[in-house]
């Protein structure tokens, strides 16, 4: 529910605001955080709901972006039926002799 001062930002906006924007405003549960973006469409700082959302979102750190490239992984390597992971072994064998050679001493 829209209270009366986001209702006013947003029917004072020099455009109107379109059906999607407002969908998405109806779709964001956090008061607060539906005040805030009501609030940078009304000042013209962002043109939709969803390039405020993209905006708000926190930028994956590289451990974040590794994790994810890992559990991916190691997903797709259980997955594999045993014939598959013996191939990918023989065939990346260089790259997996050279990494467990790095490894020496820490296993």
């Amino acid at each position: 529910v829209l209270g009366a001062e986001e209702v006013t930002a947003l029917t004072s906006m020099d455009v109107p605001v379109k059906l999607k924007d407002l969908m998405a405003l109806a779709k964001i549960g956090e008061p607060d955080a539906r005040s805030e973006i009501i609030g940078r469409l009304a000042s013209g700082e962002v043109q939709s709901v969803a390039e405020a959302t993209a905006s708000a979102k926190p930028t994956p750190t590289q451990s974040d972006l590794d994790e994810k490239v890992f559990s991916k992984l190691l997903d797709a390597w259980k997955r594999a039926p045993k014939r598959v992971r013996q191939k990918f072994v023989a065939d990346q064998s260089a790259d997996l002799l050279a990494f467990l050679k790095q490894l020496d001493g820490t296993l």
